[in-house]
């Protein structure tokens, strides 16, 4: 037989020519077509070309087993076209063109083809009519592969890489990276391997991991999943990470798991699809919070945040903060004293500080009132109309201005007072004042209601009165809005503005609260109006935030609103620190455990005698720790501290917390926990007691503690707790500890939970928001 292409002759069977390289085809002679033709009916328009159709089988075939489907096609793409350029349609005029046909036998076996000159199966050799390739159409026999042959290469190397992808790059990196949050859940099995790390790749090394029942796809506002019951709780040291073996026997089915870092707080979210024998899912899971997008404003790991910018707010409580400490430094502490053998109580000082919303646009003025008055022998050396001074202050544009400045009302007997009205639902100042006359003999008295209207205070009505002592003759004039207004008038718009509070500032003890039930009206005593104070200084600290950094500002920890400045600073020294631990002979290992102690320094940066004192204590705990650790034996009868970390959990003023967190380990399956406190104070170095440095008395504080730790079981099925276990827990002074927002009691494991669910960390005395007693504070 010979090529079709090029003419060379070849062993019969041959399926490609070894000189050029193309298929090679077995043609029926034309003239045996039509004989063929008139012996069978017709079946189709095309000749079967068996080589050429195996060229598009088996690119058609590597496209369907690889992914690589782009690179079949085109194989098969070739093929055709080397079919096409075998069997030119171009050759006759396919509409003269007889029908061709194969032999029953072949039916089956190849496509039909038109307009192609075909040869007996026994022919050898091509007839004449069917010219041989022109010379642009050969190639090389050394550049020229066969299609079929290339394409089948393509779909096997392709089906490997695949495979490498899969099932080896996965073992040689330590598994999937995936991430925090991410909506796919992980499927894992009971040998599966959790290995979280933070945002720079390293591993956590102190965290809590909770697996809660999933129970809806959505997010909440705050992006977090919710959540259902947490059906195990565990808490991880070290870098090995964890496998759901850890969490004893759970049930298959869905999950979120929750990823608390020790450290800092965070917590990571995943959802879990978990089937006990699953024998196909990943071994190990490397998990991380997705890295940061291109625009993202984060700064770099080595780079230094951004200081907080205070807001509009914090700057106008911070602006505030600071008149009131104006005003104290010149007028006195808010304080009270008794005049006249008790028969009368009087404010002195900064006699009140109330944060109240007088134009309605959501933000607060400050009202003031200081006391003008001297006192001598027990009573008020000199009556006066302006005893007490009334000021609004109102923060503008980054400045502080005095927008109301008024003196209080006094009555004849020598009682001064402010009243406080609304109009509408806005709050209005009103006073009484006596006024200049151009007559000698006259009297002149003035009612007004003022509002605060844009910048200032504007008069909202005001009555004026005068009375001729030589005539006797009285005369009343009003206005309303700057009109002049009738007295019915002027009778209506008092009785749309009805007084709200009455602050009293000199009271007579016999007769005050003589208002009556009915009234509607808040009647604020002297002590009223002292606590009033109080908590405005403390709200306007808590509320300036970072606008009063730098300014030392706090209030003191017997909680008399006394300002005094922050004194004291401390840095958190951390290191790494490996050793080696062990089970018994043969089964050491070895581990890094991240510890760290305080140092605590002045404001400005440097310490004293007592701070350096201090300062060596805490690091010889640190360093003795470490020394143990480090050359501790299985069989030397010591147990070994695996963690220490002296954290500082609360600061004010001279008073520090220091929180001692230790695991330690004797061998067995897991070491112990256990945290502690300690309250110094820094100005003197000596340590003192929970009681003295948050005052609040210790009898009260075991009595919250037992109320808070039973609320605080009731809420979990699997804490439980009795007498004996509530009294040990509350009467241990050393398990309480300080935060900004309130005292909390350490709980061992074991002591009211299971093992796995770790220390529990709960709130039993709150400063401000009394929501968290009984519940888990933050680690």
């Amino acid at each position: 037989m010979f090529c079709t292409s090029c003419g060379k002759e070849l062993a019969e069977g041959t399926k490609f020519c070894t000189q050029c390289g193309k298929p090679v085809v077995r043609v029926v002679p034309r003239e045996e077509q039509a004989g063929a033709g008139a012996a069978m009916a017709p079946a189709s328009e095309e000749v079967a070309v068996a080589s050429s159709n195996e060229s598009v089988a088996a690119a058609e075939e590597a496209a369907a087993d690889t992914k690589a489907a782009a690179v079949a096609e085109e194989a098969a793409a070739d093929a055709r076209a080397a079919e096409e350029a075998l069997w030119p349609t171009g050759v006759e005029d396919a509409s003269s063109a007889e029908p061709t046909h194969v032999m029953p036998q072949q039916a089956d076996a190849a496509p039909w083809v038109t307009g192609a000159p075909q040869q007996p199966a026994d022919s050898t050799r091509m007839m004449p009519q069917q010219p041989a390739p022109s010379a642009p159409q050969q190639a090389s026999p050394h550049t020229k592969k066969p299609i079929a042959l290339i394409a089948a290469i393509v779909g096997i190397v392709a089906v490997i890489l695949i495979g490498v992808c899969v099932f080896v790059l996965p073992h040689l990196t330590g598994g999937n990276v995936v991430f925090f949050g991410q909506r796919d859940a992980l499927a894992c099995s009971v040998v599966t391997r959790i290995q979280p790390r933070d945002a720079l790749g390293n591993d956590l090394t102190s965290y809590v991991v909770r697996l809660a029942e999933r129970t809806a796809d959505n997010m909440e506002d705050d992006g977090a999943p919710t959540l259902g019951e947490v059906i195990s709780e565990i808490r991880v040291t070290g870098t090995g990470g964890f496998t759901f073996e850890d969490f004893g026997e759970i049930p298959d089915g869905e999950y979120t798991m929750v990823i608390i870092d020790g450290e800092t707080g965070e917590e990571y979210y995943n959802d879990i699809d978990y089937d006990h024998d699953q024998t196909t899912t990943n071994e190990t899971y490397i998990i991380q919070p997705e890295p940061e997008r291109e625009g993202d404003s984060a700064p770099a790991p080595n780079e230094e945040p951004a200081p907080e910018r205070p807001t509009e707010d914090q700057l106008a409580y911070a602006a505030y903060y600071g008149k009131c400490q104006e005003l104290i430094e010149q007028y006195g502490e808010p304080a009270s004293i008794d005049l006249y053998d008790g028969q009368e109580t009087m404010l002195t000082g900064l006699a009140l500080a109330e944060l109240i919303d007088f134009d309605g646009d959501g933000s607060d003025e400050l009202l003031t009132i200081v006391c003008n008055l001297e006192v001598q022998d027990g009573a008020i050396a000199e009556l006066k109309h302006d005893g007490y001074l009334v000021a609004v202050w109102d923060y503008q544009d980054g400045e502080l201005l005095q927008v109301y400045d008024r003196a209080s009302e006094f009555s004849n007997g020598g009682a001064y007072f402010q009243y406080l009205y609304e109009r509408e639902g806005t709050p209005v100042m009103g006073t009484s004042w006596y006024g200049e006359a151009a007559e000698p003999m006259v009297e002149e008295y003035h009612s007004g209601y003022f509002m605060l209207e844009d910048e200032a205070f504007e008069t909202a009505a005001q009555r004026n009165s005068f009375f001729n002592y030589d005539t006797g003759d009285s005369t009343e004039s009003f206005a309303i809005g700057g009109t002049e207004a009738t007295s019915e008038q002027w009778d209506a718009f008092v009785a749309e503005t009805p007084a709200t509070h009455c602050y009293s500032l000199v009271q007579f003890n016999s007769d005050f609260g003589t208002e009556g039930e009915g009234s509607t009206m808040e009647e604020v005593d002297v002590y009223g109006c002292m606590t009033a104070t109080d908590e405005t200084l403390d709200e306007l600290v808590s509320g300036a935030g970072p606008a009063l950094e730098g300014e030392g500002a706090s209030t003191d920890e017997a909680g008399d609103g006394q300002a005094s400045a922050a004194a004291y600073a401390y840095e958190l020294i951390e290191e790494d620190v490996t050793f080696t631990s062990s089970q018994g002979v043969d089964m050491e290992w070895d581990e890094t455990q991240r510890w760290a102690y305080p140092r605590f320094t002045r404001e400005d940066g440097g310490t004293d005698a007592v701070l350096d004192a201090l300062n060596e204590e805490l690091q010889a705990s640190f360093e003795g720790d470490r020394e143990a650790t480090q050359a501790w034996e299985f069989d030397g009868g010591t147990t070994q501290v695996t963690v220490h970390r002296d954290t500082v959990t609360y600061l004010e003023g001279s008073i520090a917390c220091v929180r001692s967190e230790r695991w330690v380990f004797a061998g067995g399956a897991h070491g112990n926990e256990s945290m502690r406190a300690t309250f110094y104070d820094l100005s003197t170095g000596e340590r003192i007691a929970v009681e003295d440095a948050c005052g609040v008395s210790w009898d009260t504080l075991v009595q919250e503690a037992h109320a808070a730790i039973e609320t605080y079981c009731e809420q979990d099925p699997n804490f439980s707790c009795n007498a004996t276990t509530l009294s040990e827990i509350a009467g241990d002074p050393e398990r309480y500890y300080a935060t900004a927002d309130g005292i909390v009691v350490c709980v061992d494991p074991y002591q009211i939970a299971p093992y796995s669910y770790g220390m529990q960390l709960i709130y039993v005395h709150a400063f401000e928001d009394e929501s968290l007693v009984g519940t888990a504070a933050p680690l």
